[in-house]
């Protein structure tokens, strides 16, 4: 059985930068992954093979964008003006509805009995509520041992406020991001992820994190209070997720 918890961005990005005093994944494997720029953001030890997983059309554009700002797109090139911080960096096209994606991932250079993160940030909640339970059972059957899921997820509450605000707009991003909006946390997750041999460890939602930070958020709305108004908007987090012992868990999210 995996092991599972709850946290916040900032604690997301913790995980994924492996720069911690704790145990490094080898690998890690960014599924739909859009502009996402880490590899070339945080700082990596060596040995850490960077995969990112997307449409081609997706990462043909990432790519260009990147090559048109200076960043090196191998391990070593120094001189680039954004230089690739992880050991490697593999762009791998294939469309996650496919059933057949991870053999894209295998052919790339991908080991399946090395340790990985796989993240899985912003991509749940636009997939059906049943190519979301495939998927998490699809890469914990690929995972092995000390490997990591980390992935947000939105309550829907979130979503019942999100669409209101975005109900009052005549235009914007929102009202079209709410609408694409289709799996939501259930209220019984811990048996949810259990039969996708995940389990929970604990939870710490994006509001409460903010404010341990001393960070105002609004993700919806210009309301000076919306934000500490409304609990709804609680209802959005990140999963960590790991295949190591519930004591080594603990340990390594208090790293």
């Amino acid at each position: 059985m995996n092991d599972l918890c709850f946290s916040s961005p900032h604690m997301y990005n913790e995980h994924v930068n492996p720069a911690a005093d704790h145990t490094v994944q080898q690998q890690v494997v960014l599924l739909g992954a859009g502009l996402d720029t880490r590899a070339w953001r945080l700082a990596f030890p060596p040995g850490v093979a960077w995969y990112e997983v997307d449409q081609a059309s997706v990462l043909d554009f990432k790519i260009s964008r990147l090559q048109k700002a200076g960043a090196g797109m191998q391990a070593g090139l120094t001189s680039k003006a954004f230089p690739l911080k992880s050991a490697s960096y593999t762009a791998v096209a294939a469309d996650l509805s496919d059933a057949d994606w991870t053999s894209a991932l295998r052919k790339s250079g991908w080991q399946e009995h090395l340790p990985t993160t796989w993240v899985a940030e912003g991509l749940l909640y636009y997939m059906e509520p049943a190519d979301v339970a495939a998927l998490l059972n699809k890469i914990a059957a690929m995972s092995a041992v000390e490997s990591f899921l980390i992935a947000t997820a939105v309550t829907t509450a979130y979503i019942d406020y999100g669409r209101q605000v975005a109900a009052t707009m005549e235009s914007g991003l929102l009202p079209t991001l709410m609408a694409a909006m289709k799996w939501t946390l259930p209220s019984d997750a811990l048996s949810h992820f259990q039969k996708c041999n995940w389990q929970i460890q604990r939870s710490v939602d994006l509001l409460q994190q903010a404010r341990e930070m001393g960070v105002r958020l609004q993700p919806f709305a210009d309301e000076p209070d919306s934000l500490d108004e409304c609990e709804a908007a609680i209802g959005y987090k990140v999963m960590v997720c790991s295949t190591e012992t519930m004591s080594s868990v603990k340990k390594v999210i208090q790293a």
